[in-house]
């Protein structure tokens, strides 16, 4: 089974609150997380009202929470909600429902995503790299956004200094894991069974760390307006947004 595939049977099946398709759970409501990321990112990011009338996509929705708050409070002109589980985007549609001025495509994602042919005038994805598979996959999925020349990107990632990755995707890895990287990953005969442990959740929350310099390595036609940390994260980790436009010519 590939790394996609592989975390798509992980995210069809995980915990609901882990996977943020409830948020009753330890993510405190749907009006505190909403809060939470207004004043962590969003209102900073979206200063002066720029988001308004824009074609914004959010890859990673759990039931789409973030949509609600970028067409109630933003006035954006259509969210485009992407995520590889169907779960997920099945709940989503059951929240964006009751809302009346919210124009939305959810896209069931398959393979490396295509972003060229969506017309996005934004990109969003937070605090989702840090679940990706591998290495590779995560060099993909920029390379895919760095193709698709998007004007506006913003990335919430966990930091860490240098990048590491797990690579709980690739059956392969254990071979040449140390103990530490070991101990925090899936067991290498579940992961190529895809009989994902779903009470072993530090294996997809550390699974990827980097910063905004490493994406932008990856995303040469980009620059970098903006980074900062937003949120501490579990086991004293923190995350970093990285805000990024395309460059003019």
């Amino acid at each position: 089974m590939t790394n996609g595939g592989l975390a798509r049977t992980f995210w069809q099946t995980a915990d609901s609150g882990f996977s943020h398709i409830n948020y009753t759970s330890y993510l405190g409501g749907e009006k505190g997380l909403m809060s939470r990321w207004k004043s962590e990112w969003l209102d900073r990011w979206a200063k002066g009202g720029w988001l308004r009338g824009k074609r914004v996509g959010d890859y990673g929705i759990g039931a789409g929470l973030l949509g609600k708050l970028l067409c109630t409070n933003y006035s954006i002109a259509r969210y485009v909600g992407m995520d590889i589980a169907a779960r997920q985007l099945e709940a989503a549609a059951i929240l964006l429902e009751s809302l009346a001025a919210c124009p939305r495509t959810l896209i069931l994602q398959s393979g490396t995503p295509d972003f060229s042919t969506l017309g996005l005038d934004v990109l969003i994805s937070q605090q989702v790299i840090q679940h990706f598979p591998s290495q590779s996959y995560v060099d993909s999925w920029l390379s895919a956004v760095e193709t698709a020349r998007i004007p506006k990107v913003f990335l919430e990632v966990r930091y860490a200094h240098e990048a590491r990755f797990s690579n709980w995707g690739n059956a392969n890895h254990d071979k040449d894991s140390t103990q530490a990287e070991k101990e925090n990953i899936i067991d290498t005969k579940q992961t190529m069974n895809a009989h994902v442990d779903t009470r072993n959740y530090d294996a997809i929350s550390f699974a990827v760390m980097l910063n905004c310099e490493y994406i932008l390595q990856r995303m040469p036609s980009y620059k970098l307006e903006g980074k900062w940390f937003t949120s501490k994260g579990y086991k004293r980790t923190k995350f970093q947004a990285c805000a990024l436009a395309q460059k003019t010519v």
